[in-house]
């Protein structure tokens, strides 16, 4: 891809995170017309808005140029991104797409026995669907309580408080699909 090219990415990128150029340039403090702009390939950024862009779509500047949405991507077990999501002990996420301009977000979750999200539950924006690989997991969503096994799945608005906690004797692993993607 060539420089010519990076406003359309931006503007690909923005939009696969659900980002207005309200939103954008909120998280950047760039005007929306600026940043019209740029997309449009009218202006081409400084490297100091060019980092503002990048960290508010969580993306790094490479990204910029080596981007094709149109494309399948594959992804081997042994390419997979860690993601830190939470810093309880016991709890992995894994990220299983590479794709930065996704529209949701595949992880697996493994979780050994007796590790959880927590004791408070949390919430945001989107859906999530969770379905287990293997062992168990107790998922809460409100005051509802889940006892999920290999094979169950569960679907919920994100915007639900929820938690999980392993209360099984082997490693739980799932996998979980949320909306919209934050990775």
């Amino acid at each position: 891809m060539g420089d010519e090219n990076i406003g359309l990415t931006i503007k690909d990128i923005r939009k696969s995170r659900g980002y207005s150029l309200a939103k954008l340039s909120d998280l950047t403090g760039l005007s929306v017309g600026y940043l019209s702009n740029v997309e449009r390939n009218k202006n081409s950024p400084t490297v100091s808005s060019l980092r503002k862009i990048v960290d508010a779509l969580d993306i790094t500047v490479p990204d910029l140029f080596n981007n094709d949405c149109s494309k399948r991507k594959h992804l081997k077990k042994s390419e997979r991104k860690e993601i830190i999501r939470s810093k309880k002990e016991g709890i992995k996420y894994e990220l299983l797409t590479t794709d930065i301009c996704k529209e949701m977000e595949p992880l697996l979750l493994t979780v050994k026995p007796g590790a959880s999200s927590g004791e408070e539950q949390h919430q945001h924006e989107g859906e999530e669907f969770g379905f287990i690989i293997q062992g168990e997991l107790t998922y809460y969503v409100g005051d509802d309580k889940y006892h999920l096994q290999a094979g169950d799945s569960i679907y919920h608005k994100a915007s639900d408080f929820h938690s999980y906690k392993n209360e099984g004797n082997i490693t739980s692993i799932s996998l979980w699909v949320v909306t919209p993607p934050s990775f």
